[in-house]
């Protein structure tokens, strides 16, 4: 990276999953992380596409 940094295009995504809290309560924080990974997976697949031009 330049000195000064590096202007470049990003995409942030806040996604407020509805029921979330009361899921994430219920059952252990490893699991609760682990379906949550496979949210974001799935959520990337789908958006990273359209970010390159390939929608």
């Amino acid at each position: 990276m330049p000195r000064g940094g590096a202007e470049i295009d990003i995409a942030v995504l806040f996604a407020d999953v509805r029921g979330s809290t009361a899921l994430g309560e219920s059952m252990s924080a490893s699991a609760f992380a682990s379906l949550r990974g496979k949210d974001e997976t799935v959520t990337v697949r789908v958006i990273q596409p359209s970010m390159l031009g390939r929608a």
